[in-house]
């Protein structure tokens, strides 16, 4: 078991929990309903079950490797836009040195278009994006529970998942670019070199 409240546990087994039981703390505590449980179980290095439970909004997502990711039971699938100048993206809350430079990106290449950034807790971002409500979802930093459980939804919902060079995402990656493909490839212009 990997969690974000507790030591390690039975490190080098076969079949991994990551948890992170409470993402969005502080939305939490000050009563602002964008939080969420996330879990995912990882069998010898691959994601194969992911979940995350929004409470408040009582949105329970499920993915499972080859299957399709659900939103309540209902299949769902990222958004189809095409024109990253009109999207709605998500990304972290972290003003570190890497997402101002992002910002600064996505600033000029939006100039007199209306491409808007949105931040909430990770995994309504997340999840939000698998569903289509939002168009893609940028993270640059984070730990393993942070990434872990939203890939696999990601996927499963037709999403391409990379790191900012657009290699494929893997267990163990701290960075993370999804959107469907044609935004994806528009997005990898401003991520790279962050």
């Amino acid at each position: 078991v990997i969690s974000e409240e507790s030591p390690r546990i039975n490190e080098g087994a076969s079949y991994v929990w990551i948890i992170d039981p409470i993402d969005g703390t502080l939305n939490y505590s000050s009563g602002v309903p964008m939080f969420g449980v996330m879990v995912c179980l990882v069998h010898k290095g691959k994601i194969i079950l992911s979940a995350i439970d929004l409470p408040a909004s009582k949105e329970f997502f499920f993915a499972k490797a080859g299957n399709g990711a659900y939103l309540n039971g209902k299949r769902i699938r990222c958004s189809k836009g095409r024109n990253l100048k009109s999207s709605f993206g998500m990304h972290g809350t972290t003003l570190a040195p890497r997402t101002i430079r992002f910002f600064e990106k996505v600033m000029k290449f939006a100039k007199g278009g209306y491409m808007l950034l949105g931040s909430f807790a990770s995994p309504a971002n997340a999840c939000y994006v698998a569903n289509g409500k939002r168009d893609w979802i940028v993270s640059l930093n984070g730990q393993i529970w942070d990434f872990a459980p939203e890939y696999l939804i990601l996927k499963e919902a037709g999403c391409k998942v990379t790191d900012t060079k657009g290699k494929p995402w893997k267990l163990g990656m701290l960075e993370m670019v999804a959107a469907n493909p044609y935004l994806h490839k528009q997005l990898l212009k401003l991520t790279k070199g962050v």
